[in-house]
């Protein structure tokens, strides 16, 4: 009976990783999709296009694209430098979850 407490148990613990990993990578999803709608929404507003993005910060075109559509996971490094040749700068701020 012990055993199957224990089993239990841990089974309880594993599915629970498993959904906090899940929850994890939703936020993350979500945070990369604010991002990504504010940088276009701030490149079309300054009619910017994303060859001039490229020429200015030496990334490459498609790589560009694929960051605004979502295919890429951005470095840090790379949403300063594209945020950067739009006349923007990145802040980051941490807060408390809302449970």
């Amino acid at each position: 009976m012990a055993n199957n407490a224990n089993e239990t148990a841990g089974q309880n613990v594993q599915a629970s990783k498993k959904n906090n990993k899940k929850q994890v990578e939703n936020i993350q999803l979500e945070t990369r999709r604010q991002l990504i709608e504010q940088l276009i929404r701030y490149r079309k507003a300054k009619k910017i296009t994303q060859a001039d993005i490229s020429d200015s910060t030496g990334i490459q075109r498609p790589n560009i694209s694929r960051l605004e559509s979502g295919k890429y996971n951005p470095t840090l490094d790379m949403i300063v430098r594209v945020a950067d040749s739009m006349g923007l700068e990145v802040e980051v701020t941490l807060k408390e979850k809302n449970n």
